[in-house]
């Protein structure tokens, strides 16, 4: 995520299956030279549809997207220090098709 308004952070995103779906785990280290406190937000998309977030507004959270194939899975963060934000990039995920 690039540098500006004083915040400097980075995400990276880890994607697994489980037995009963998908699991995707979403880090990322901010910092603001000020010191003010970060907010996050994290999104997680898979089409139209929004996953619910758990430990929304912490450095590091996880969502469980519906995905249908062969629609990619896109998840990015806003990062805020009340005074500015910057948003990471947007990361496209993608799951191979299930055969049976």
């Amino acid at each position: 995520m690039p540098r500006r308004g004083g915040l400097c952070s980075s995400a990276s995103y880890r994607l697994r299956s489980q037995q009963r779906g998908l699991h995707c785990v979403m880090q990322l280290t901010a910092s603001d030279p000020e010191g003010d406190p970060i907010i996050v937000e994290w999104f997680c998309e898979s089409g139209s549809y929004l996953a619910p977030i758990a430990n929304q507004g912490s450095t590091s959270a996880s969502c469980s997207p519906g995905y249908i194939y062969p629609d990619p899975i896109t998840v990015y963060a806003k990062v805020s220090d009340g005074h500015n934000e910057v948003f990471s990039d947007h990361r496209q995920l993608y799951m191979l098709e299930f055969l049976h």
